[in-house]
């Protein structure tokens, strides 16, 4: 009767690891520092970089990358649970300072958050290429009413002696939200007839198709957008794991941006899966902010 009150969990008996492994996993949810990670299982492999070794961060980034995974960045909200002291952004905002805020939102870390998008952008643009596709950067889709859009992707190639052309736009986003609800938001901006229309005539293609590369600023890929990519690039998960690894980077960027720290730079050469540090990953060209 003893072990048996030991080995249960709020009234339930542990007879197997499944049952700890679901018991923790539902704890850490319920966490505010773990809640961001509920969707990351949607698409599991892009979190290889945790466990393997990867040679893609150096070992301070590493650090700070797995701090973004896990909200542990040391936030004035954070850092001051429990205690009497300002929680207010120390930018000026009147928002309380969170990693969300920090990452997402604060108008100090405008500038480096568009960077980290785009280089997002020319990660895939830069693999693309390297596949055979034709791509374009940010081609301006004007309406007769004046209405302009600019995805950051029109990828144009033939198949079966017939052009297509699919729209892709890159969105880094928060944690909290559906993120294939978000995908699909920003599928409906694009997807409109005139859009279509528009580009059948410039582009002289027949068949159109509209995607995102939706992705969380810790790295957690919409499954919906995954699957796309898959479906209409036949991109690998090495690349989607690159992505990935892409965007906690940027945020650890954002991060030490914020903190005014002056002695982090862009400037290393990102490195091959399982490369050298003297071989880029995938050629990134450059292209207008």
């Amino acid at each position: 009767m003893f072990c048996k009150e030991i080995l249960s969990l709020q009234g339930e008996a542990v007879t197997t690891a499944e049952v700890v492994q679901k018991y923790s996993t539902d704890r850490l949810y319920e966490r505010i520092d773990g809640k961001s990670l509920k969707q990351a299982s949607d698409v599991s492999f892009v979190h290889g970089w945790v466990r393997d070794g990867t040679r893609l961060m150096t070992g301070q980034v590493f650090c700070e990358a797995l701090k973004v995974r896990i909200n542990a960045l040391p936030s004035r909200a954070r850092t001051g649970r429990g205690k009497p002291q300002p929680r207010n952004c120390k930018a000026g905002c009147e928002w309380p300072e969170t990693n969300v805020h920090v990452l997402q939102n604060c108008f100090r870390t405008h500038h480096v958050r568009i960077e980290r998008h785009n280089r997002i952008a020319h990660r895939l643009e830069g693999w693309l290429k390297t596949k055979g596709f034709e791509v374009l950067w940010e081609p301006h889709i004007k309406s007769a009413d004046g209405i302009l859009l600019k995805p950051d992707l029109l990828v144009l190639q033939e198949i079966n002696g017939e052009r297509k052309a699919t729209v892709v736009d890159v969105q880094v986003v928060g944690v909290y939200d559906c993120l294939n609800t978000l995908h699909y938001n920003k599928i409906k901006k694009y997807d409109l007839p005139w859009v279509k229309a528009k580009l059948a005539e410039d582009h002289q293609v027949k068949v159109i198709d509209f995607t995102t590369v939706t992705i969380t600023y810790n790295g957690i890929f919409s499954k919906r957008s995954a699957k796309d990519l898959v479906k209409y690039f036949k991109i690998t998960q090495q690349i989607l794991k690159l992505l990935a690894v892409c965007a906690v980077e940027g945020s650890v960027y954002t991060w030490h941006k914020f903190r005014k720290d002056t002695k982090w730079s862009w400037k290393r050469q990102p490195l091959r899966l399982g490369g050298s540090r003297r071989t880029a990953a995938i050629p990134a060209p450059q292209g207008p902010a």
